[in-house]
């Protein structure tokens, strides 16, 4: 018995973590996207907001740190940039 309720509690567990990374991604795509349409309107401040919040939710995006490494170029922060494009790198980006 107390077999069978372990055993229910990790299929219950294993079925809440489907949903929170199901959550999680749809939530940092909804936030990539915000970002793309900022950067593309020149408002290049409030897309770094939104990939940061894409990199919170997804740490290993490397696409996010790649385009916040472009919106900072944009504001002619090239340190800032440049990182970003190196993280990107690490990640596997290769866009």
């Amino acid at each position: 018995m107390f077999t069978e309720k372990v055993s229910e509690l990790e299929k219950r567990f294993a079925e809440l973590e489907t949903k929170s990374s199901t959550i999680s991604s749809k939530s940092a795509i909804e936030y990539h996207n915000r970002g793309v349409v900022n950067f593309s309107s020149k408002k290049y401040e409030q897309a770094i907001a939104y990939y940061n919040q894409v990199i919170k939710l997804n740490p290993k995006a490397s696409w996010a740190y790649h385009n916040r490494g472009l919106a900072y170029k944009a504001l002619e922060q090239y340190d800032l940039a440049e990182k970003d494009f190196a993280k990107a790198c690490e990640l596997g980006w290769n866009g």
